[in-house]
């Protein structure tokens, strides 16, 4: 369960936050279940916390710093993650039905098994992302990067990819 401490910390404003952070760098906020539907968390600095199963249904996440979070199994579904930065992200099984993650840093994110119906992928770098069985049905890709990127299993039937950087794309069997 989310520690308390931390979700009072987080209800002090982004600013605090972020020179909280900045002042105990050491410290991995634990928000592991935490419910946070609606909230405004753009420009936190959620870099390496516990946000397993943590539900952020329709939260703004816009240009939030989330490096090396671990969000398996969260609830990101209509959320805003526009310019996020979920570089070396865990997030498997994690759903971002109809978010919008345009322009985002998903750089080595495991993304198994993720949840991204009719998600708003403009823009966003895929590079090393593992995106094995993950479900991109009606997804908008234009512009996104998959560069060295895994899509084993992945369900990308109808999906438009023009527009789309492919390079070094394992789509079946290991086959590029």
């Amino acid at each position: 369960m989310a520690n308390f401490k931390v979700l009072d910390l987080l209800n002090q404003g982004v600013d605090y936050w972020n020179q909280w952070r900045c002042n105990f760098p050491e410290i991995q906020p634990d928000l592991n279940k935490a419910v946070l539907p609606v909230f405004n968390l753009q420009g936190y600095d959620l870099s390496k916390a516990d946000l397993r199963e943590a539900n952020f249904y329709g939260s703004n996440l816009a240009d939030t710093n989330l490096i090396g979070a671990n969000v398996c199994g969260g609830d990101l579904r209509c959320c805003n993650l526009a310019g996020a930065n979920l570089s070396d992200s865990c997030l498997v099984s994690t759903d971002f039905r109809k978010a919008n993650l345009s322009k985002a840093i998903l750089k080595n994110a495991d993304l198994r098994l993720a949840f991204l119906y009719f998600s708003n992928l403009q823009g966003a770098d895929f590079m090393g992302a593992n995106l094995q069985r993950a479900n991109l049905t009606g997804a908008n890709l234009e512009g996104a990067i998959f560069e060295e990127v895994n899509l084993q299993s992945t369900n990308v039937i109808g999906l438009d990819l023009s527009g789309t950087e492919l390079s070094n794309v394992i789509f079946f069997n290991g086959q590029r």
